[in-house]
């Protein structure tokens, strides 16, 4: 199945829907709430709905860019870098 067909799939749909819940139906970087929404994956393993949701967030468009752009600049995250990701771009600590 490709990441594009994994995208269409009712158990991603359902994890998506969960996580833009979640999120307030609003963008976890900038705030926004009226742009497109999507949701962001910090990492891939397995098929899309197969992640911790903690590891997924609620993003606009725009937003969505600017990380999948800084993304590709890392060749590896680490637990701990996830974990600095999330408190830089979404000012949110995980609970440990």
């Amino acid at each position: 199945m490709t990441y594009a067909e994994q995208l269409l799939d009712p158990r991603w749909q359902k994890v998506r829907l969960r996580v833009m819940n979640r999120d307030k139906w609003k963008c976890r970087v900038c705030n926004d709430d009226r742009k497109q929404l999507q949701v962001h994956h910090l990492f891939y393993c397995g098929m899309a709905w197969e992640i911790d949701t903690k590891w997924l967030v609620t993003v606009c468009d725009s937003c969505h860019k600017k990380l999948e752009d800084d993304k590709y600049k890392h060749v590896e995250y680490t637990e701990k870098d996830l974990k600095r990701l999330l408190k830089t771009h979404y000012k949110q600590t995980l609970a440990t």
